[in-house]
């Protein structure tokens, strides 16, 4: 495609009337969370002769607290069920606490990743073919002991606790299992769920390859394999897969990431070209992941100035709230260099990038970014 104001204001005509349809379909998710506000309404009785902030405050601690609860018994329920199925550990993680497997013991680490509050990446069994390997029970081990404890806390909240409040703190736990095992396992839009991946592989058992397949190049990735070092089968897509799975997802950033770190951006222009093939197709995730890389790729070409100032105002709002993703601020770098050339601004993106090298727990992802803001220097800003 040619890259002319002219085309890129087409194309964002296409993508916002695809994203007002996304934000209509999109509403169970908001449905869903004031059921469940309703329902603690009703469970926590307000008491008149207490102040609204306290009252407000105690139930702000509940969920923060059970949240917290849920995030360590969900991804505990995924280890249990990796265990039995003969996965072996690489990393679990609750919020920034993470424990990872390195030459058979464990090591704690502060280590975070947007979109999750945890998480429980294990290696598939060995000596079993990807195609025979067993899943069900490391996906859906997470929902299963969530629900699990979420009943035993409940005929404990009706029929043993005495305390009124207890009762009530107890019942919120109830609500919050309930609506997390919805959320994670019924089809919802935009968001990729347990559940999600589950059905995938069901309607198509290719993609239990790419799953399988993930898992191990998360493991190498940890253990210091940097993205040009893959090979093509390493990172294959298996033959006429559907690109739009969420499950396809981080093999096509990998293979994405490698033409970057090589600096072929001839492929890696091939290679965005046929994401947004298929773009109405793909989560919203994947969409900004491309809309980020589509910014980035019209700044180091040579297109029409108002083109690239038209494509950034309408992620701009969404890039200024994911700051903590890598390619978003090293995309931020770039606008503000070329088009700006801004010194000051670009500062705390620097920063912010240097501290995500202590808390990431794939460096070579920061490196990366690090590597094309530089060349953003030395390629474009030099040579003007």
């Amino acid at each position: 495609m040619e890259w002319s104001y002219k085309n890129i204001c087409s194309l964002w005509e296409f993508r916002r009337e695809d994203m007002k349809e996304r934000k209509k379909k999109g509403r169970m998710l908001h449905v869903l969370s004031i059921v469940a506000g309703g329902i603690l309404a009703i469970i926590w009785p307000y008491n008149k002769n207490s102040s609204f902030l306290s009252f407000f405050l105690i139930i702000c601690v509940t969920v923060i607290i059970c949240n917290l609860i849920h995030a360590i018994v969900h991804e505990t329920g995924h280890l249990i069920g990796g265990l039995i199925s003969g996965y072996r550990l690489i990393s679990f993680r609750i919020f920034l606490l993470t424990f990872v497997k390195i030459d058979n013991h464990f090591k704690i680490k502060l280590q975070k990743l947007k979109g999750t509050g945890g998480q429980c990446l294990m290696l598939p069994p060995k000596g079993i073919e990807f195609a025979h390997c067993p899943y069900y029970l490391y996906i859906m081990g997470g929902i299963f002991f969530d629900m699990f404890i979420t009943i035993l806390v409940f005929f404990s909240a009706v029929w043993l606790c005495k305390s009124p409040l207890m009762k009530y703190l107890l019942l919120t736990y109830v609500v919050f299992g309930i609506l997390l095992a919805i959320i994670n396992y019924i089809p919802l839009p935009n968001v990729t769920t347990d559940g999600t991946n589950l059905r995938a592989i069901r309607r198509n058992k290719l993609l239990l390859q790419s799953f399988l397949q993930q898992l191990v190049i998360y493991q190498t990735l940890c253990a210091g394999k940097d993205f040009h070092e893959f090979t093509e089968e390493e990172i294959e897509i298996p033959k006429d897969a559907d690109i739009t799975e969420p499950i396809n997802s981080l093999l096509l950033n990998i293979q994405y990431m490698k033409c970057l770190k090589i600096k072929d951006f001839k492929m890696a222009e091939d290679m965005l070209s046929k994401m947004e093939s298929e773009y109405e197709s793909m989560t919203r995730r994947m969409q900004f992941t491309i809309d980020v890389e589509r910014l980035y790729l019209l700044l180091i070409q040579d297109v029409d100035i108002r083109g690239i100032k038209t494509h950034y105002k309408n992620i701009k709002k969404d890039m200024k709230k994911n700051k903590n993703i890598p390619s978003v601020l090293r995309t931020l770098y770039a606008y503000e260099r070329i088009i700006h050339k801004e010194k000051n601004k670009v500062i705390p993106f620097i920063k912010r990038i240097n501290v995500m090298l202590h808390t990431t727990p794939i460096k070579q992802e920061i490196q990366l970014n690090i590597e094309l803001m530089e060349w953003v220097e030395k390629q474009i800003i030099a040579a003007a």
